[in-house]
């Protein structure tokens, strides 16, 4: 996760006639998995003993600044927060694409 130029991106959502919202959001345990999927570090391994301790914090929508509080429900970008150890997070961009 150090290179500041990475993106979790998660394409090819299903969504209404707006295009915007989604069928079904994505939640906290979805995004870690997607993280994982595109992260390689062993640290964030399914098989790390790290991993029980990895969390996501927060996820913030950067179109207004407004907490996500449960689930994502709209295409955009977003941050979350994830927590590594109990004094180490990072804040990782997302993209949610139709």
């Amino acid at each position: 996760l150090s290179d500041e130029s990475f993106v979790l991106r998660i394409p090819n959502n299903k969504t209404g006639p707006d295009g915007h919202k989604l069928f079904g959001g994505i939640g906290h345990k979805k995004l870690l998995q997607k993280l994982q999927d595109q992260v390689d570090d062993p640290f964030l391994s399914q098989e790390s003993s790290n991993n029980k301790h990895v969390k996501i914090v927060r996820v913030v929508d950067d179109s207004d600044g407004s907490l996500v509080a449960k689930e994502i429900k709209q295409t955009g970008s977003y941050t979350m927060t994830v927590q590594l150890t109990s004094d180490l997070s990072v804040d990782v961009p997302v993209l949610v694409e139709a």
